[in-house]
């Protein structure tokens, strides 16, 4: 959860970083796949994107991201 952000698929670049709520700081990556890495170096693929929510912006993600140790 990134708090007090409303990030749609075309505010991300390669290399975007994001500060979140528990899990620390978190990596984007662009490509054929947008990726994200964690603060432990784990990877999740974003399988659906631009979910528009009342309250922010809705990313589905492959994989659980954990907190930062």
């Amino acid at each position: 959860m990134v708090s007090g952000s409303n990030y749609r698929s075309s505010d991300i670049m390669d290399g975007f970083t994001v500060i979140t709520f528990e899990t620390g700081d978190l990596t984007l990556n662009t490509g054929d796949n947008v990726t994200i890495l964690d603060e432990r170096g784990r990877t999740s693929t974003v399988v659906v994107v631009g979910i528009q929510a009342n309250n922010g912006v809705i990313h589905a993600i492959n994989k659980v991201l954990l907190p930062a140790a």
